[in-house]
């Protein structure tokens, strides 16, 4: 009994294995470590706060302005002193401010863009999250395949020279089979600085040393967009937050338009001011005296002439509004091309592993005849050591055409604007 409570006592300490991280876990990470997101957090509230400064332009203001002061001067040879006080609050309410509604009007489309770039920020940051973790499979799929060539290699060159000893090959086989040993070497050596790098690019975005990522399963299902080309071209037109952000940009320039104009018209304020004044003086029988005085009115301000700079503010609004217009169009076109180009690419994707599985299951049967010829004589070691080559570069090659199949899928739903955390969660599920 007591050698079992040792025995669990003993499993209870060992420590865990450690945990995968999932893809969607990995985003979450990035979520809050992210410096773009957080800036694209902070530039949408500081877009907010412009929202209660337009308003303010309805609203009434106070000013209260006082002031104290000791006055000595010599009248006939008269010295005389007196302090004096005053102060005045003055109150203004806006009755009519044509810069005002355009004002409100570009403070609303800023807080708009802002969403808009901070929603562009989180479905951009879930691509980045899955090059990051798909180019770390990638690089770690490169170094299992380089170690596997090394190790094939090595044992084609342990044959060589014990062939070459019994004299059945000659020399050369030895050399050929040395040389190609050493460049898988350095093919390992480059694989493995390129793992350590992807996951430096993870630890950029997330801010700490990832942790081991899944792989993908086998048996992925290679799946056609639901939607025709057109479709997606339609939503990458329409619901992109990058064009969401522009359209708000040249809604703000519209606005803006008509705030310049706004310099060629009246204002008109309901203004009340209260004022005070009191002057104490040292002139022998002078009594001190004070004043109080309150004014309730209309201000009429009517912008005459300005020297021709509201005018020339004016149009070049107009053109900033033309500006914003064709960044408008180009990046609606630059979404068609990316939308489409991602479409092909997945289309493309599903052809292309297909064919990098047979390739494989070729250079399959290839090595294995190449190596019976081998053992009966009618092929040289190189003819080995290329059909080696070939085969693991055709694993190598279906491995990423795998990946570049996931990430092509994902750009496409970027481009359309409709990528959503719920399609890292789907991927979770073929990641083990």
């Amino acid at each position: 009994m007591s050698r079992l409570i040792v025995a669990l006592l003993c499993l209870l300490t060992l420590p865990a294995a450690h945990a995968r991280d999932s893809l969607l876990d990995v985003y979450h990470k990035a979520l809050q470590a992210d410096p773009q997101v957080r800036a694209a957090a902070a530039a949408r509230d500081a877009a907010q706060e412009g929202l209660p400064q337009a308003r303010a332009g309805r609203l009434p203001n106070a000013n209260l302005g006082a002031d104290a002061g000791q006055t000595w001067q010599s009248i006939g040879g008269q010295s005389t002193d007196f302090t004096s006080y005053s102060y005045q609050l003055r109150l203004a309410q806006p009755l009519y401010d044509a810069a005002v509604r355009p004002a409100i009007d570009q403070a609303e489309a800023g807080v708009a863009r802002s969403e808009a770039e901070l929603e562009l920020v989180h479905q951009s940051l879930m691509l980045r999250v899955s090059e990051a973790y798909f180019g770390i499979l990638a690089a770690r799929d490169t170094l299992e395949f380089a170690q596997a060539e090394q190790r094939a290699i090595e044992r084609q060159l342990e044959q060589a020279q014990e062939r070459f000893e019994v004299g059945l090959v000659a020399i050369t086989d030895v050399h050929e089979a040395r040389a190609r040993f050493d460049l898988a070497q350095a093919q390992v050596i480059a694989a493995e600085n390129q793992l350590a790098l992807a996951r430096e690019a993870l630890r950029e975005i997330i801010g700490e040393q990832p942790d081991p990522v899944a792989p993908l399963a086998a048996d992925l299902p290679l799946q056609r967009p639901a939607e025709a080309a057109d479709q997606w071209v339609d939503a990458a037109r329409t619901r992109n937050p990058r064009v969401t952000a522009l359209e708000q940009a040249v809604a703000s320039a519209r606005a803006e338009i008509d705030r310049r104009g706004a310099g060629h018209r009246p204002r008109v304020d309901l203004v009340g001011t209260q004022s005070y004044s009191d002057r104490a003086l040292t002139i022998p029988g002078a009594s001190p005296t004070d004043r109080r005085s309150t004014l309730v009115g209309i201000q009429l301000n009517v912008p005459l002439y300005q020297g021709g700079a509201i005018s020339a503010a004016v149009r070049q609004a107009h053109h900033q509004l033309a500006t914003a217009q064709e960044q408008l169009e180009q990046e609606r076109r630059a979404l068609e091309r990316e939308s489409r180009a991602a479409y092909l690419n997945v289309v493309a994707g599903i052809s292309q592993v297909h064919a990098l599985e047979q390739a494989v299951v070729s250079n399959e049967t290839a090595l294995e005849a190449t190596q019976a010829g081998f053992e009966v004589g009618t092929r040289t070691a190189v003819e080995v050591l290329n059909a080696q080559q070939e085969l693991f570069r055709a694993r190598r090659d279906l491995a990423q055409a795998r990946y570049q199949f996931v990430l092509d899928g994902l750009r496409l739903k970027l481009a359309a604007g409709q990528l959503a955390p719920e399609d890292l969660e789907q991927l979770d599920r073929w990641l083990r």
